[in-house]
């Protein structure tokens, strides 16, 4: 994901989901997308700290990210932040 408001700033999220119609002939391009997708999934890992997850969030929110879930495996939850 490309960002307008830094845009040196690439994020990949561990999964992501864009909706059929959404790129150009339906067909993904190569190396980075410059389109937000519709869904970002980031998995907490044991190093991340709520710092950086919550700039990851804002970064999507930013981006336009209209649905973003952020799972914690060790604390068994999922937070949904949604553009709205």
């Amino acid at each position: 994901i490309c960002f307008p408001h830094r845009p040196n700033l690439v994020r990949k999220p561990d999964v992501s989901f864009v909706a059929r119609g959404r790129y150009p002939d339906d067909r993904p391009p190569r190396g980075y997308a410059r389109i937000a997708p519709d869904l970002a999934v980031e998995v907490v890992s044991p190093n991340d700290t709520y710092e950086e997850i919550d700039e990851k969030v804002d970064d999507y929110l930013r981006a336009g990210v209209p649905l973003i879930w952020v799972t914690n495996p060790a604390g068994r939850t999922v937070h949904v932040y949604a553009a709205d």
